[in-house]
């Protein structure tokens, strides 16, 4: 799987996820799980439904979500942050 970032992606890492050393390090290491095995369990992805039913939903913790597209083998990361961040 081969992974892109939006601009708002990146912004808004680098706010919410790179100043905090062990949630980047479970970020990282989610990433890397999901270029692997993108089904992996632990990930929790979902489609998602309403007005963003063209995203999926992947699950860093338990509040931090990274909001996605896929479209073939490359998956565009648009957003990331805590539930209420994101929807």
């Amino acid at each position: 799987m081969t992974i892109t970032a939006t601009k708002q992606f990146i912004r808004n890492y680098k706010i919410r996820i790179h100043p905090n050393p062990k949630l980047t390090k479970k970020f990282e290491q989610r990433v890397l799980l999901f270029a692997k095995n993108p089904q992996h369990p632990i990930l929790k992805l979902h489609k998602l439904a309403g007005n963003k039913d063209n995203y999926y939903s992947l699950s860093i913790t338990g509040d931090i979500r990274v909001i996605l597209t896929i479209k073939g083998d490359i998956a565009t990361f648009h957003n990331v942050g805590t539930h209420s961040q994101v929807y």
